[in-house]
C-alpha cells in the first residue's frame, strides 16, 4: 500500500500534473488520497474524488477547507461507471488490491467514458505486479504505455488512450 507520506511526495514529484486544468482520482479507500498531496503542490489544479458513497464521505470529512475549495466529491460504482470527459484519471494502487476481472471491468468503464488522447496514471508496487502486466493489460482497452517511472519499489505509470 502506498499510504506513507515520503512515499506519497515521491509519487507527487513523479509526475508532472501542471499541464491538466482538472485531475479525477478513482479510489477504493477512505485514507487521504493522493489526490490531496497533488494539489497541494499544484495550486491551479482541481480535483475529483470518485469512490463508493461511504468512502466518499469519509474521504470528504478529512479534507481541509482549502482542498474543498478546489475538489469535488462523486459518489457512485466504479465498476458500472465513470465520471465522463476528464482528460486525466488517478488510479493510485488500486490495481494491487482488486482482482482481475474487476480491473478488466474498471478499464472497460474508463475507455467507454473517456475520449481519445485521455491518460490515466497508474501508481503501483513493483512487487505485486509489474509494468508489462499492465501494458498487456491496458492493450485491450485501447490504452497505450506511454511512460514508466520507478522509484524504489514503487512505480507511475502513465498511459493515453488512442
Amino acid at each position: 500500500m502506498l499510504a506513507n507520506l515520503s512515499i506519497r511526495e515521491s509519487l507527487v514529484g513523479m509526475y508532472d500534473f501542471s499541464q491538466f486544468k482538472s485531475l479525477v482520482q478513482i479510489t477504493d479507500q477512505s485514507a487521504s488520497p493522493l489526490l490531496f498531496d497533488i494539489l497541494k503542490e499544484y495550486p491551479k489544479l482541481n480535483g475529483l474524488i470518485f469512490a463508493e458513497p461511504l468512502i466518499v464521505d469519509k474521504i470528504k470529512s478529512d479534507a481541509t477547507q482549502e482542498i474543498k475549495s478546489r475538489c469535488r466529491f462523486s459518489s457512485g460504482n466504479f465498476y458500472k461507471h465513470i465520471p465522463f470527459g476528464f482528460k486525466i484519471y488517478l488510479l493510485d494502487d488500486m490495481l494491487n488490491r482488486i482482482n482481475e476481472e474487476q480491473i478488466k471491468s474498471l478499464f472497460s468503464n474508463i475507455s467507454k467514458s473517456t475520449e481519445q488522447y485521455c491518460r490515466v496514471i497508474l501508481t503501483f508496487d513493483k512487487k505485486e505486479k509489474s509494468s508489462d502486466y499492465y501494458e498487456k493489460l491496458l492493450k485491450s482497452f485501447n490504452f497505450v504505455l506511454t511512460n514508466v517511472i520507478y522509484n524504489d519499489d514503487i512505480g507511475m505509470i502513465e498511459t493515453l488512450k488512442m
